[in-house]
């Protein structure tokens, strides 16, 4: 949370309408507040609010220390009255919106908020406040409008970055709820339900929905990957490459379908009928370092081991993670051996055991 006002600013009319003892409890107490010593700081400002009950800045001081203790509550009833006393009170919105939000009193929280954000509109820590405090409230639009206007300012901010991932979520449940309720008998429908079925591993609920649902539309190339992608996981690659066949006539140059569908080809056994389809995964720009990897492998099986190895150290050299490139040096050494270069064999197998020896210690 933000410190706030680091020092008293009283003006001098107002000062002077003030007996000094209130004016030196008020300053005591901040300046206990400043130094860390809450406990006596809120002894001297309940000593000032005590004796000037009508003194809205005292009141402000107060809620400030006690919002800083952690009593949310004592402080949300006591900036409510410096409020009540000073409507227009600098910087009392903001704490009691979000004393109102820690206490889930949401409503009121989006309200108060609202009227800090217009008191300091470039202030992103309030504006996400007040996307939370809609989030909570149940109004994902206005949450996310609020929680990406803060993310301009803060674009990796822990906080933020888990409120738009929570604020998109809600909107998707609710659109999906409304699809269900609308229109369901849908492909689109079909398509949630099958996707909801697929992601908490209901597999054959899944396959016979995303089957319903290309019954109804059979141009749904997501739909054809996603039960692709499932029968593949199922251990079926015959019924992947078909299904990836369809997706791929609907949209014949998309790269990572070419891929999918290569891959289950090599399970299958069929590395000719899988290279163009490798070949033209490889191709995109940038490239893929598993397509490569892939089309090695294919090439491998084919006898081509010139044209594997350059296949492999191009996915290599792109390659970023450790799992991937231990992948591709067993692949190169395997090369190496069809190719009868032993000592570049040896060479990939070291750093194939190294990469695997990392890959578990940091597992363990």
């Amino acid at each position: 949370m933000t410190r706030y006002l680091a020092s008293v600013v009283l003006a001098a009319s107002l000062a002077a309408q003030v007996p000094g003892p209130v004016i030196d409890h008020v300053r005591k107490g901040v300046a206990a507040r400043e130094a860390g010593r809450l406990e006596e700081a809120r002894k001297e400002l309940e000593a000032a609010v005590e004796a000037a009950p009508g003194l809205a800045e005292a009141h402000l001081y107060l809620g400030l220390v006690l919002h800083e203790g952690g009593d949310f509550a004592a402080a949300a009833n006591t900036l409510q009255r410096a409020l009540d006393l000073k409507p227009e009170l600098p910087g009392a919105n903001e704490l009691l919106g979000y004393d109102l939000l820690v206490l889930g009193q949401t409503a009121e929280a989006v309200l108060r908020l609202e009227a800090a954000l217009l008191e300091s509109p470039g202030k992103w820590q309030v504006r996400a406040w007040l996307g939370r405090a809609h989030l909570e409230a149940g109004d994902s639009d206005a949450a996310l409008r609020h929680l990406l206007a803060a993310q301009e300012t803060a674009p990796r901010d822990p906080e933020l970055l888990y409120l738009v991932g929570k604020a998109y979520s809600q909107l998707a449940i609710q659109s999906q709820a409304n699809l269900l309720a609308s229109a369901p008998e849908s492909p689109y429908a079909h398509l949630a339900t099958a996707e909801d079925h697929d992601l908490n591993g209901r597999s054959d609920e899944a396959v016979a929905a995303y089957q319903r649902a290309l019954g109804s539309n059979p141009r749904l190339p997501d739909a054809w990957r996603a039960l692709a992608d499932l029968e593949l996981d199922r251990g079926r690659p015959r019924a992947a490459v078909d299904a990836y066949r369809q997706a791929l006539d609907i949209q014949p140059g998309n790269a990572g379908l070419h891929l999918r569908c290569g891959e289950a080809l090599l399970k299958l056994g069929l590395a000719e009928e899988s290279l163009p389809h490798l070949e033209s995964a490889a191709s995109a720009d940038p490239p893929l370092p598993s397509a490569l990897e892939a089309l090695g492998q294919a090439l491998l099986d084919l006898e081509r081991f010139g044209e594997a190895r350059a296949a492999l150290d191009t996915a290599l050299e792109n390659a970023t993670g450790e799992q991937q490139r231990m992948k591709i040096h067993y692949q190169l050494a395997r090369v190496s051996r069809k190719l009868g270069d032993p000592s570049a064999e040896r060479r990939h197998l070291e750093q194939f055991g190294e990469l695997r020896a990392k890959i578990v210690a940091d597992d363990k």
